[in-house]
C-alpha cells in the first residue's frame, strides 16, 4: 500500500506500509531530523517508535 501525505507545510511525504505495524516515511524534503520525528509523532499522535535512516523515518505502531 502506497500513500502520499501532504503535511501543513505542503511538503510531500511518501508513506509505504511494510506490514500491519510498520511504516516507512520518505521525508526527503525535511532536512531537520527533529522535524522528521515531530511530524511522524503528529501523524500517529502517540504509541509510535521512530528511527531515522538518512532520509527515511521507520515507524512502528505499538498495540495498546
Amino acid at each position: 500500500r502506497f500513500q502520499e501525505i501532504l503535511p501543513k507545510s505542503e511538503l510531500s511525504v511518501k508513506t509505504i506500509r511494510l506490514s500491519e505495524n510498520w511504516f516507512v516515511h520518505d521525508f526527503s524534503d525535511f532536512s531537520d531530523p527533529e522535524r522528521k520525528l515531530s511530524y511522524a509523532r503528529e501523524m500517529f499522535h502517540s504509541n509510535s517508535d521512530e528511527e531515522i535512516y538518512g532520509r527515511y523515518v521507520v515507524v512502528s505502531i505499538c498495540a495498546i
